[in-house]
């Protein structure tokens, strides 16, 4: 009986509310005019409205204490974008060009630091890529599987030509520690957080964290598989 399972992944940065610049950005940072998420952009409700953003200066909420400036040209940011605190202390400084980020500096008033970046955000990945971990999840999961052929046959016998989804949420840390959140999907079939966890702690090579605007986050992933039978 041919088993495979199949990795998917959907990323997130902890405590970092997109809104706004989400919407700014969307479709790879360029404005898909007449779209939903734009024409919620700003609290916009039309296409003129909209377009009055295309070349004007404007003001967004970033996180809950920080806010954004900066202007943007035909749709893509252009020159200098600036973050401040709620008390005007900077939080980033970003220099765009045709919507391409060149360069960034953002600043943790908390500890006194700079921190340099050419790339806004860096998701949390294995050091050794994900190609080889999607590798070894894939066989782990066909393991769990046989072992539930060899411990359940009369059970397993209903999976046939079935597709099980076991879905669990992933939390990297900022000190490059991964832990299993909450489960999504597959409890009911037996799958439950001891098997995920140890499907983490078998994997041996380092994980290195999420990275905002030059600074370590803590972040997560959806991790999904699906099990063909």
């Amino acid at each position: 009986m041919k088993k495979m399972a199949l990795i998917f992944f959907s990323f997130f940065i902890c405590n970092i509310a997109f809104c706004q610049e989400d919407k700014a950005d969307y479709n790879d940072d360029y404005w898909s005019f007449g779209t939903k998420d734009v024409a919620d952009f700003n609290t916009s409700e039309s296409l003129k409205e909209i377009n009055y953003f295309k070349t004007n200066i404007i003001n967004y909420p970033i996180e809950n204490n920080i806010l954004g400036k900066g202007k943007y040209l035909n749709g893509k940011k252009e020159g200098e974008w600036t973050g401040l605190y709620k008390d005007d202390k900077p939080y980033f400084i970003e220099w765009y060009s045709k919507g391409k980020l060149k360069k960034g500096e953002s600043y943790d008033i908390i500890a006194g630091k700079k921190y340099f970046y050419t790339k806004e955000i860096i998701y949390a990945h294995p050091q050794n890529g994900w190609d080889d971990f999607v590798t070894y999840a894939q066989n782990y999961w066909n393991k769990v599987s046989d072992f539930i052929e060899n411990r359940y046959p009369e059970n397993f016998k209903l999976l046939r030509n079935k597709e099980i989804e076991v879905s669990f949420v992933i939390l990297f840390y900022e000190n490059g520690t991964v832990d299993i959140g909450d489960i999504a999907n597959g409890t009911n079939f037996g799958f439950d957080k001891t098997a995920a966890k140890k499907m983490l702690s078998n994997y041996k090579n380092k994980w290195i964290p999420a990275v905002f605007k030059g600074q370590v986050r803590k972040s997560k992933a959806i991790y999904s598989v699906i099990i063909q039978f």
